[in-house]
């Protein structure tokens, strides 16, 4: 998806949004593409990966790692490296 289709300049005879291509697009106040699918994917993907991590953390009780899991927002990718190579696996008898 083009860079054209997040972020434009803001045209001085429509305030609130812009032609593209034959199509509306609606803009927030900083000029963002709020309506994007590439933006609804990202959002969806942070969370889902952001949610099975917290859990797993917080079940083995890594306070660090929930921590920064919590804080730190990078779409998923610190999510994914901790699910792999940094969770205890938790015993079937506990």
């Amino acid at each position: 998806m083009p860079m054209e289709l997040l972020f434009y300049k803001q045209s001085s005879k429509d305030s609130r949004c812009m032609k593209k291509g034959g199509k509306r697009m609606e803009k927030g106040k900083n000029g963002f593409n709020f309506k994007s699918p590439l933006l609804l994917f990202v959002i969806i993907w942070s969370i889902i990966w952001k949610g099975i991590a917290l859990w797993h953390a917080a079940r083995n009780r890594q306070l660090p790692w929930f921590l920064s899991l919590l804080i730190v927002n990078t779409v998923g990718l610190v999510e994914i490296i901790y699910l792999i190579f940094f969770r205890k696996d938790r015993k079937l008898n506990e």
